[in-house]
């Protein structure tokens, strides 16, 4: 009896804690994958302020990940498409998630939107793999354009983020810098201001990216690995901040 009454409450609290440590969200969160589903085809966003779920087209269910279940993603075809534009005029914005990949890949989408507003005209963001001159690395790098290339960025971590390990992998922008963090220190920054020209948008993408719309898509950039909890945030997520969701996640891991 009294095993059970202990059970009855510490289930509970082990339960709170595992939840506040993979990050709870907040008003400014645009979206929360856990990517943990066990059963069908929707990747549901958990966010208060959604819901944005996305689609599993491919991709094959992990048992044991960070936390308990995640998604491995094995090249054409296997990716995660959501119906929702998250950088609608967002100057400051946060773009996090947990991956685990090789470093022999060029160029491949680990996470990307695209904008469209007249055919034949689009702007992107991307997290990467490799490093910015297109060459395999351990490396990830950040890649944002407009159509006609005159807002371009290209810029690599210092730290390796792609070495088949878990990494945490955060981006962020305050509407005139973009920086990139991994495993909760900061690696590198750019200077960027992000252009709302264009605004309607094709479908976030995780694991490739969508060069048409929504309902005809052509996907390309495959990603080979897993990811995890993946988060967008509207908000400049401060260092401290970033270096608190990494710790308090990697100790809940380990």
């Amino acid at each position: 009896m009294k095993i059970l009454f202990l059970l009855f409450f510490l289930v509970p609290f082990v339960y709170s804690q595992r939840t506040t440590q993979q990050g709870g969200d907040d008003s400014t969160t645009k979206a929360l994958w856990h990517l943990n589903e066990t059963s069908g085809n929707t990747a549901y966003d958990n966010a208060t302020n959604g819901p944005y779920n996305g689609t599993y087209n491919g991709t094959t269910l992990v048992e044991s990940c960070l936390w308990g279940a995640c998604r491995d993603f094995g090249g054409d075809p296997d990716n995660i498409s959501v119906n929702a534009g998250f950088m609608t005029n967002r100057l400051a914005y946060t773009v996090s998630l947990w991956v685990k990949g090789a470093d022999d890949q060029v160029a491949m989408r680990i996470i990307a939107e695209s904008r469209i507003n007249t055919p034949g005209t689009r702007d992107w963001w991307s997290i990467d793999t490799g490093d910015d001159d297109g060459s395999a690395s351990d490396k990830i790098t950040v890649y944002s354009r407009n159509n006609d290339l005159s807002n371009l960025i290209r810029f690599e971590s210092t730290h390796a983020a792609l070495d088949g390990t878990w990494h945490y992998v955060a981006v962020t922008s305050d509407s005139t810098d973009v920086l990139i963090y991994i495993d909760g220190v900061f690696s590198a920054t750019t200077a960027y201001t992000w252009d709302n020209t264009n605004n309607v948008y094709i479908n976030l993408t995780i694991g490739s990216y969508n060069l048409n719309t929504p309902g005809s898509p052509t996907y390309g950039g495959w990603f080979t690995g897993q990811i995890e909890e993946v988060r967008v945030d509207y908000r400049q997520v401060s260092a401290a901040e970033i270096l608190h969701r990494y710790t308090s996640q990697a100790k809940a891991y380990d």
